[in-house]
């Protein structure tokens, strides 16, 4: 079994070398238990895009009405009315009912996010009838403008950004010559993460995300980490489906609530 809430204070670690590697990083403040994102001017619509956000990975340690109350004014000196908070393992309703409270504005609670975790250990390539690999740094920049076609163009400035980094690791499928799905792999201390998992629709349940999934735990178990985590939207998703069956399972749900200030735009529900 994972300790959600080590699993949640290792999720710490990975996120700020995430952002750190960022085409546009976020400023990063830190705050008992929990990390401050800050970038003036960026307003994402949803909490997994968004360079605004309280990221609270130890509930325990942090007052959460009085960081949330902390947050929005730091948010609010640096110019941002919009904002998300996502709150740790071991959260109940009465601490966000006080988190809520504390925050003057608007808040509106949005979906729990599942975050997945699995023991790292070698796994069995996933079926499918794309090629599956590791792309080096001058692969990707040569594959840079057709990598667009899958990740859009702020996925594949990220994806870019990464490349040549210690502790990240690019695998993408190909048919043919043809880059169609791609997944990143990062890696802090003995923690693996698993993200930036996409796949152009015209290739879709072809099996690449589940040979996605079991090459980047299989790149983590040489690298000698220990724990592979990820992250989902939502419970309703293929991505979740596909984790499982590589047996991930849910350690815990970020609990996400969406602040707003005069001039903020509404809850992202239904964006």
């Amino acid at each position: 079994m994972i300790d959600p809430r080590d699993a949640c204070l290792a999720l710490a670690s990975v996120h700020e070398v995430l952002n750190a590697a960022k085409a546009q990083p976020a400023r990063t403040e830190i705050m008992p238990g929990a990390r401050l994102q800050i970038r003036p001017g960026h307003d994402a619509a949803y909490p997994s895009t968004s360079a605004n956000r309280l990221l609270i990975y130890d509930p325990s340690a942090a007052d959460l009405a009085g960081t949330m109350r902390e947050a929005d004014e730091r948010f609010a000196a640096a110019g941002v009315t919009h904002w998300f908070a996502k709150l740790g393992a071991g959260v109940n309703a009465r601490d966000v009912l006080r988190a809520m409270g504390a925050v003057g504005g608007q808040v509106w609670p949005q979906a729990r996010y599942p975050v997945l975790g699995r023991a790292v250990a070698p796994i069995e390539r996933a079926a499918t009838s794309l090629d599956v690999r590791r792309v080096g740094e001058a692969e990707i920049r040569a594959l840079a403008p057709r990598l667009v076609e899958v990740f859009d163009e702020t996925g594949t400035a990220n994806y870019l950004g990464t490349a040549g980094r210690p502790g990240f690791a690019h695998v993408l499928a190909f048919d043919g010559e043809r880059p169609v799905a791609g997944g990143l792999l990062a890696m802090s201390g003995t923690t693996a993460y698993l993200c930036f998992g996409v796949t152009h629709p015209e290739f879709r349940n072809r099996g690449g995300q589940s040979a996605l999934i079991s090459e980047r735990v299989n790149i983590a178990a040489k690298h000698g980490c220990d724990l592979c985590l990820s992250e989902t939207v939502s419970f309703l998703t293929t991505s979740l489906n596909n984790l499982e069956r590589a047996g991930f399972e849910v350690v815990f749900e970020w609990t996400v609530l969406e602040v707003g200030h005069a001039g903020a735009a509404g809850p992202t529900a239904g964006r």
